[in-house]
């Protein structure tokens, strides 16, 4: 797996978080790079692996680790490693994605979000597949229900990028009635970096 991060190192190194408010994204953007203190509320966290970098909220909890096909991070306000979160921020990164040789990013990409939609209590919104940097990017906002939350009803957003053999997605949800205090949070968190400077000694054995 490691090889495979390495090859795309480069790729994702200006990896652009999100579309929403271009200017905003920008200004933390650059935030996240300076040494000045971060918004408040929130501290600089390290995405390991790829050296990447995030805000997360003050007394959040963060975890990482592999998937059979790339790596995944969770940063939530609950403690994931014991107890199913409600509100938090996951970033999935799937790696090598070809089907019978051919590139396979953006098929999986599109049946993933076919899932979600298919599942989903409500769409609040969809975008349309556009050109974004190097990737393609698309989106979904949807009201839902989780069978590890009984009597529970999220809001949750997910954005998708992709290239022809690598998809990232970031899901970020909570609970209906805790939406309007959190978009904020979920605008600052997804000006983030994935692939830092110090990336290839952060990932060697």
């Amino acid at each position: 797996m490691r090889k495979l991060i390495l090859a795309l190192a480069l790729l994702l190194s200006s990896f652009p978080a999100s579309a929403e408010e271009p200017s905003r994204q920008a200004s933390l953007a650059a935030l996240l790079e300076s040494s000045a203190p971060p918004p408040e509320g929130f501290v600089r966290q390290k995405l390991d692996i790829t050296d990447g970098l995030i805000f997360m909220p003050k007394g959040w909890f963060y975890r990482s680790g592999a998937t059979a096909s790339g790596w995944m991070w969770t940063l939530s306000k609950e403690d994931s490693a014991t107890t199913p979160y409600r509100t938090g921020m996951r970033i999935q990164m799937f790696l090598g994605l070809s089907k019978d040789g051919a590139p396979a990013g953006e098929a999986l990409a599109n049946s993933i979000l076919l899932q979600l939609r298919g599942e989903a209590k409500s769409v609040l919104n969809a975008c349309t597949p556009a050109p974004f940097g190097v990737f393609t990017r698309n989106c979904l906002e949807t009201i839902e229900t989780s069978s590890a939350a009984p009597g529970v009803t999220f809001h949750v957003q997910y954005t998708a990028f992709w290239t022809p053999t690598m998809l990232v997605i970031t899901t970020f949800g909570a609970p209906v009635e805790d939406w309007a205090s959190l978009k904020g949070t979920a605008e600052t968190m997804m000006a983030f970096r994935l692939i830092g400077p110090n990336f290839e000694k952060s990932s060697a054995p």
